[in-house]
């Protein structure tokens, strides 16, 4: 019997995947290439932040619930903290997706800018017709 098998008295062995000290100093635990490594992170990170922010919104509805019945102030207090708490969490999803478009050089869709390059003038009619008049 091994170490293990023995500790927690079983007769069949444990099978374990144990690399040895000597073989960890040579193992790669993420990518050389840095980009492969802020896409990992950024999807390991939202993947984590939508799972609590997803959690979070199913104990308001029951902590809602808790504290319109009890009517106890500790409740409505944890009730609070849980919002404030949810808020950061959003926050920090939102700083997650700013700080990965920095580091990729990715720039953010928005509206495009449009330059409105066929006014011609501006003004006020009277001042218009004067314009029109003195180009006749």
């Amino acid at each position: 019997m091994d170490a293990i098998s023995e500790f927690i008295d079983t007769e069949e062995p444990i099978h374990h995947d144990m690399v040895p000290v000597s073989e960890r100093a040579n193992m790669v635990v993420h990518s050389d290439d840095i980009d492969d490594n802020v896409r990992e992170d950024y999807e390991q990170t939202r993947k984590s932040l939508k799972a609590i922010i997803s959690a979070g919104t199913d104990s308001v509805d029951k902590l809602v619930q808790v504290a319109e019945e009890s009517e106890h102030p500790r409740a409505y207090e944890v009730l609070a903290n849980t919002l404030k708490t949810l808020s950061e969490i959003n926050i920090s999803l939102m700083d997650l997706h700013r700080t990965t478009r920095e580091l990729t050089g990715v720039k953010a869709a928005g509206p495009e800018t449009v330059n409105n390059t066929a006014v011609i003038f501006n003004g006020s009619t009277e001042e218009l017709q004067k314009f029109l008049d003195g180009k006749k």
